[in-house]
């Protein structure tokens, strides 16, 4: 009797209190997922909106570009840093300065043991990772006047394939009787070096900004245009291809 009583004087409180547990187990099971999936789906179109933005850039970007004009660029550049390592346009600049200075070419070794082989497994030393590319150190005697000397060293740092004197050793072989500067007969051994830089095997990602070129990118080029070729590298770009087109799946 007296429980009976006290149930009836509870009664409210415990309906409220059950409506309150039946309302958290409710907003646990219901609400929060919701809240939850829908915080997950607004990131997630965050996400898809930069990428949708780094999209739009790219277009932009693409048809920006004049194909013919970046294929001229990019020929250019690769005249003067080839792909690979390209012994016949090496040799054959080289034979393009002495033919040009008047000096006579002796002795050319690679400086570096393995200088022919696959470039697949070789690292980039610290120097090479300063300049951005592959460096093919090589050593060469030339014998001229002492003129024709000064002249093939300034025409070296000008030609369209990019060298550079590391070291420079000089002896003089004999003078002509009137002692002339230019009868003065000189024999250098010089140690160059001249770079390569493999072309890239895959593309970047979607999420990856890609810029337009700047002014310095294009003075770069501009500079590298007006220096000397005396070497027409063999194998140009090829063309341009689009693939196979795709079959129209509405068509009959």
């Amino acid at each position: 009797m007296q429980l009976n009583k006290l149930f009836h004087n509870y009664l409210g409180l415990i309906v409220s209190v059950g409506i309150l547990i039946v309302s958290g187990l409710g907003i646990l099971l219901g609400v929060v997922p919701i809240l939850q999936k829908t915080i997950d789906m607004n990131t997630q179109f965050n996400s898809l909106s930069a990428e949708v933005d780094i999209l739009k850039n790219k277009v932009s970007v693409f048809e920006s570009i004049d194909e013919v004009s970046m294929r001229s660029n990019v020929q250019t550049l690769l005249s003067a840093v080839p792909s690979d390592k390209s012994l016949p346009t090496l040799l054959g600049t080289l034979d393009g300065l002495t033919a040009k200075t008047g000096v006579a070419s002796g002795n050319f070794s690679l400086a570096k043991l393995g200088s022919l082989a696959t470039e697949s497994a070789q690292r980039l030393s610290a120097d090479e990772q300063d300049v951005g590319g592959n460096i093919l150190p090589f050593t060469i005697d030339i014998t001229g006047s002492l003129d024709q000397i000064r002249g093939f060293l300034a025409a070296s740092v000008s030609v369209r394939r990019l060298l550079r004197i590391r070291t420079f050793d000089v002896s003089f072989l004999k003078t002509a009787p009137e002692s002339s500067e230019s009868a003065n007969l000189v024999s250098a051994t010089l140690g160059m070096d001249t770079f390569y830089s493999p072309l890239p095997t895959t593309i970047g990602s979607v999420s990856q900004p890609l810029t337009a070129l700047t002014s310095t990118d294009d003075d770069v080029i501009a500079k590298v245009a007006s220096m000397q070729l005396l070497v027409v590298p063999s194998s140009p770009l090829p063309p341009p291809s689009v693939g196979p087109s795709k079959p129209d799946p509405f068509s009959l």
